[in-house]
């Protein structure tokens, strides 16, 4: 009997030492943001709003990043109409679904560079998203991250693009 327990013992300290880590992180993010630049400003001046950040595990120092985030603006929501008469409407919702690089120079402070497409009144646009976060606990259950998000809003009413600043608040998942 002893050298079942034993044995048994020794399987079980054998598996907990070999489990492989997650080869993904994911993180779930609470986000603030505050407009700087765009063509109706007043109409979009402040929002809130949620995401999803996942970051590829590797043994590099540069890593794959996904992040999707749907963010609702609000402001005074006044008709702006631009040179014959088209109307220029206000951002009330903004998705968007960024990929690109993160990486950790140190054990708490991280980097990323995503872009990819922006939806927002029935049109795709392209964005650019570079922020920087710190880990707040050593086990990296809870990140703040600062970015900024510049979404490139060419169209035939001008091309003045539209900015924010992208505060949030980002739990592990796993």
């Amino acid at each position: 009997m002893k050298t079942f327990f034993c044995f048994t013992t020794l399987l079980l300290s054998i598996h907990c030492f070999c489990q492989a880590d997650r080869p993904v992180s994911a993180y779930v993010a609470f986000n603030v943001n505050s407009t700087m630049y765009d063509r109706t400003l007043a109409n979009n001046a402040v929002g809130f709003g949620a995401g999803l950040q996942l970051y590829i595990r590797t043994k590099t120092w540069l890593r794959a990043a996904l992040d999707v985030n749907g963010e609702v603006f609000g402001g005074t929501k006044q008709l702006y109409v631009a040179d014959g008469n088209k109307p220029i409407y206000s951002k009330d919702e903004v998705v968007t679904v960024f990929a690109g690089i993160y990486t950790q120079p140190s054990k708490r402070v991280f980097a990323t560079f995503t872009l990819g497409p922006a939806f927002f009144n029935n049109s795709t646009y392209l964005g650019i998203k570079p922020g920087v976060g710190y880990y707040l606990v050593k086990g990296r259950q809870l990140a703040v991250k600062i970015c900024f998000t510049n979404i490139f809003q060419h169209d035939d009413i001008s091309n003045k693009s539209f900015g924010y600043f992208n505060f949030s608040l980002a739990v592990k998942l796993f």
